[in-house]
Parts: C-alpha cells; sequence; structure tokens
C-alpha cells in the first residue's frame, strides 16, 4: 500500500514539474516571432508570425532613405526598435504605407535627422516610447489618422521641433510626450492640452 501510493506521488510531482515547465517556460519562438535575422540589401530583419517582416537594423549610410513596402516579397509592418538609433548620416526618412509601427528609440539619436514623412494613407498605428528621442533637428510631422498611440517621450529633447500635426482617431497619448520640446500642436484640442501640460 505504501509502496503504491509513493509511486503515485512520485508520478504526480513528475506530471506537476512538466505543467510547471511548460507555464512558466518563455514562449516558443514558433508562438511569437523568427529572431535569426535576414539581410537584404542595407536592412536587417526577422519574419513575423503573419508573414510580414520587421526591420531590425540599418546598415547604410545614405542621407535619405525611402524604406521600402516589402523585403523578399514580404510586407514591413513594423520598424524595430533601435532600428536606426544613432544614426550619423540620415537627414530625411520616407516611412511606407504599410508600417503599423515603429518601436522603442527606433530612430533615436539620429543626430541629423530633419524630415520624417509618413504618407497620409498609411497605416500606421503606433509610435514607440522614446521613438525619435535627441533628434535635435528635426523640424515638424504630420501623422496620418490611423495613428492611435504615442508613447512617452517620443518627441523628447527635440530641439528644433516647433510644429506637429495630428489627425483625429487617437486613443492614448502619453502627458510626456515631449519632454523639454516646445511645439505648436494642430489638431485634437484634447491632445494638445496633454501635451502643453507636459511642457
Amino acid at each position: 500500500m505504501i509502496a503504491k501510493a509513493k509511486k503515485l506521488l512520485l508520478t504526480f510531482t513528475m506530471v506537476l514539474m512538466v505543467y510547471v515547465v511548460a507555464v512558466l517556460s518563455p514562449v516558443s519562438v514558433s508562438q511569437t516571432r523568427v529572431m535569426a535575422a535576414e539581410c537584404e540589401g542595407d536592412y536587417e530583419y526577422i519574419y513575423l508570425p503573419d508573414n510580414s517582416v520587421e526591420i531590425t537594423s540599418y546598415n547604410g549610410t545614405d542621407a535619405q532613405v525611402v524604406l521600402p513596402d516589402n523585403i523578399s516579397g514580404r510586407t514591413i509592418s513594423v520598424i524595430g526598435e533601435n532600428a536606426f538609433c544613432e544614426n550619423k548620416t540620415l537627414e530625411t526618412v520616407v516611412i511606407p504605407e504599410s508600417v503599423t509601427a515603429i518601436q522603442k528609440q527606433a530612430f533615436a539619436s539620429c543626430e541629423n535627422l530633419k524630415n520624417v514623412y509618413i504618407y497620409s494613407e498609411s497605416k500606421l498605428k503606433t509610435i514607440g516610447e522614446a521613438c525619435f528621442w535627441m533628434d535635435k533637428k528635426l523640424e515638424k510631422i504630420t501623422f496620418p489618422k490611423s495613428l492611435r498611440t504615442i508613447e512617452k517621450n517620443a518627441f523628447g529633447f527635440c530641439a528644433a521641433l516647433t510644429e506637429v500635426k495630428f489627425n483625429d482617431g487617437f486613443q492614448s497619448i502619453s502627458t510626456e510626450l515631449v519632454a523639454s520640446s516646445k511645439i505648436r500642436i494642430f489638431g485634437s484640442a484634447r491632445i494638445a492640452l496633454a501635451i502643453v501640460r507636459s511642457c
């Protein structure tokens, strides 16, 4: 009887351990995204679960960069964290309509970046934290109607930034959007108020 009880206890313990490992282990690569970076031209990228592409790094030195809307036949949907961070040569960037998210610090500390063009028909929904942080030469930017969320300090310490144009449709905007920047706001009064409070 005791031996049988011990056997049952051992079986239960093993099952419990398998369950804990399965629950607490990191989500498998197949469930999130394929992390092995691919390369094409000046871009490094990864495949996302929806078969679109995230740009993870730009290795070029061009002053004007028009991002393609696809790589290897797959749509570019995300500009990844730190993808262009600390680029010293970039002056102008054109974001393709297909991009839905620009992640944290994607263009931070690009000391010569002056112009960011986003198409009016863009699908862009999210601009990540500190996305354009310390882009001291950036002067103005217009957001598409698709944009829903701008995270904190997206334009922090952009000393030359004097004009930001918003369209309707926002769902979330940080009150720390433009730390130490002085900007004229065009668009929703609610958004303008949130920004004024943070300056």
